[in-house]
């Protein structure tokens, strides 16, 4: 469980009020984190986990939506993502095997890329070894010229990019070809019913992932949840996969 007192101070937000707003958020819910393994697909090696934020009330169910949507409406969205992914951090970093975890960002994290860049090299120098992958939301507005540049930067504190969601909202395609990523995630939405009535949808999928190939970025396939799904993913050239048939997720704390 947590609370308002255990805010990191490293994560906190800039302005008291601010701070004073995001304490009374999170004492109104419990904060959890889980974990969800990605795994690659020709060995079935777990190759890292998603970290996970998940929430309750101490009286009633709340969704972690429903808690950013409080935050966002106080104008605190990016500072609970900044603190949802150092909490996690805490609770996870020792106990994942192997030491890689993808996190999440806020699209608007990415309108102040110097504030995320100090958040991520605080994370990177309290946990070493652990290797960090920062999620870019499909929501998030940066253009090509901006990304190349927040790409070297994450690149020399030593941590990785993926794009996630890849197949809704912005599509990326100029970001790949210039500077590509190291991993693209391919929204649920894109994988869901490849074995059936959507084998069309995979005729276009697997052009893309020979170019993501070809670019040195690893395409995952999320939310997998059928056998028949994860045989037509491995056919089609996806490199890792996460869903429900791979591991659900579980709870760190």
């Amino acid at each position: 469980m947590t609370n308002a007192a255990t805010l990191p101070t490293a994560e906190v937000p800039r302005s008291p009020f601010s701070r004073d707003l995001l304490e009374n958020l999170l004492a109104t819910a419990t904060v959890l984190t889980a974990v969800q393994p990605i795994v690659d697909l020709e060995s079935s090696n777990c190759i890292g986990h998603e970290l996970l934020a998940r929430a309750r009330s101490d009286s009633f169910g709340v969704r972690i939506k429903s808690l950013s949507q409080r935050a966002d409406s106080m104008g605190l969205a990016v500072e609970l993502s900044r603190w949802l992914r150092q909490y996690g951090l805490g609770k996870t970093a020792s106990r994942v095997e192997p030491r890689r975890l993808f996190v999440h960002t806020h699209p608007r994290e990415l309108a102040r890329p110097d504030h995320l860049l100090e958040s991520l090299a605080k994370s990177a120098e309290r946990y070493p070894g652990l290797a960090l992958v920062v999620e870019i939301h499909p929501q998030a507005e940066l253009t090509p010229v901006a990304f190349s540049k927040l790409r070297s930067s994450l690149k020399a504190l030593g941590v990785g990019v993926a794009f996630d969601g890849f197949g809704e909202g912005l599509s990326r395609l100029l970001e790949l070809a210039t500077a590509p990523p190291d991993f693209v995630k391919f929204a649920p939405e894109m994988v869901r019913g490849l074995d059936q009535r959507e084998r069309s949808r995979a005729k276009v999928v697997s052009p893309i992932l020979q170019f993501i190939r070809s670019v040195g970025a690893v395409s995952i396939a999320t939310g997998v949840e059928t056998p028949g799904e994860m045989d037509v993913c491995r056919d089609i050239g996806f490199q890792r996969a996460q869903g429900s048939i791979v591991g659900r997720p579980w709870i760190a704390a």
